[in-house]
C-alpha cells in the first residue's frame, strides 16, 4: 500500500488501473482551471473547503461542503511560513537550512515534503541490497538509482520508508554535499521541525 504506481510506460511494473484515459484528463482539467483562478486572484472562485463530484455516466454533478473536525489529530492546519533558498540547490547545502550543521539539533526533523526517504535499497533484477539513508527519486516509480552491481533499477520496500528522518542521525558526509547531490530538485519544500520551536518550510529552487 505504501508503493507508488504511476501510469508511466517506461514503469513497466506499474499495474493498469482499467480507466478511461479522458476520466484522468477531465481531472487535470478541472485542478489546471482551480489553479488558474489561484493566479488570478479570483479566490471567491475557488472551491476552498467544497468538493466537486462528477458522475459521467449520468450527466450530473454535485458541489459538496467540507467541515473541519475541531478534533482532528493532524494540527491546526496552520499556513507554513515560506522563505526562499539564498542559493540555487546546486550551491547551497544542508548548512544554509542548519547553520547549527549536526550540533545542537536535538528533536529536530528533517522532511522534503511530498518525498520520501529511504533506509534501505534493494535492487529489482540481482536483489543487492545496501543500507543506508537516500532521497528517493520525484520521478515516476520513485527510484533510488542504478545498482552499482548490475545496472538495474533500485527500489526501497514501504517498510523502509521515511516521511522525516531526525537531523541527529543525518550522515555525515550530507552536511558538505550540495542539495543537488542529495535529490533535492527546484520546487522541492524542505521542513524542519522540532517540538520547541514552530515548524519552518524552505523553498528548494532558483534565487530569489
Amino acid at each position: 500500500l505504501e508503493q507508488r504506481y504511476p501510469c508511466d510506460p517506461d514503469y513497466p511494473r506499474a499495474p493498469g488501473t482499467n480507466a478511461p484515459s479522458g476520466l484522468g484528463a477531465l481531472a487535470a482539467s478541472l485542478m489546471a482551471i482551480e489553479c488558474a483562478k489561484l493566479l488570478d486572484g479570483r479566490d471567491e472562485e475557488v472551491l476552498f473547503g467544497r468538493e466537486l463530484l462528477i458522475d459521467l455516466l449520468h450527466h450530473r454533478h454535485y458541489v459538496t461542503a467540507t467541515r473541519r473536525n475541531p478534533d482532528c489529530r493532524l494540527g491546526d492546519h496552520a499556513a507554513w511560513p515560506l522563505a526562499p533558498l539564498p542559493h540555487p540547490p546546486d550551491r547551497s547545502t544542508l548548512r544554509d537550512i542548519l547553520p547549527a550543521g549536526s550540533a545542537g539539533s536535538s528533536g529536530r526533523r528533517l522532511a522534503v515534503c511530498g518525498r520520501a526517504f529511504a533506509s534501505k535499497l534493494r535492487c529489482t533484477a540481482c536483489d543487492a541490497e545496501e543500507n543506508r539513508i537516500v532521497l528517493l527519486r520525484p520521478q515516476p516509480g520513485g527510484g533510488a538509482g542504478a545498482c552499482p552491481h548490475c545496472g538495474s533499477e533500485r527500489i526501497a520496500a514501504g517498510i523502509d520508508l521515511l516521511p522525516e528522518i531526525p537531523v541527529a542521525e543525518i550522515p555525515e558526509d550530507w552536511w558538505t554535499s550540495s542539495l543537488d547531490r542529495l535529490g533535492i530538485v527546484p520546487g522541492d519544500l524542505i521542513r524542519v521541525t522540532s517540538e520547541s520551536e514552530n515548524s519552518r518550510t524552505w523553498v528548494a529552487g532558483e534565487h530569489r
